[in-house]
């Protein structure tokens, strides 16, 4: 996934601190990227640096809300044919974020979003919109 010094990403699967609002589907902006260089050449993000703005966490040599994501593994079972009974256990090493360019519904529910774009002709929300603004 490409990232860039200010790109808005989310949390993705992990909890690190609820007292510090930094968990699941917290919201943030990448501030600073760690990369390394592999034995073989190639490049990876070894760290993130990203902003919480509603996380009263301070580390030191950081501003307020700033947390250094790293890379996590998990593992899982698959095939690579659907018909095959051999299965393959297999391991993910990332940083666990995701963009946050646009959330979902479900994602949504809960936070205050300052500025919202959506189009509410789709979906059976028209109606429901016209009526609204009739009755204001």
């Amino acid at each position: 996934m490409p990232l860039f010094i200010g790109m808005p990403v989310i949390l993705h699967t992990r909890n690190i601190s609820t007292d510090l609002k930094i968990t699941n589907g917290s919201q943030g902006f990448v501030r600073k990227i760690e990369t390394e260089i592999t034995p073989q050449g190639l490049t990876y993000c070894s760290c993130v640096i990203v902003e919480f703005p509603d996380s009263p966490i301070t580390l030191k040599a950081l501003p307020k809300g700033y947390f250094p994501i790293l890379p996590t593994t998990w593992f899982f079972i698959t095939s690579f044919i659907m018909e095959s009974k051999k299965k393959i256990k297999m391991s993910r090493h990332q940083i666990p974020i995701q963009p946050a360019f646009a959330v979902t519904g479900h994602s949504a529910q809960g936070k205050i979003i300052l500025k919202v774009l959506a189009s509410l002709h789709e979906g059976g929300f028209g109606a429901y919109v016209a009526a609204s603004c009739a009755k204001s």
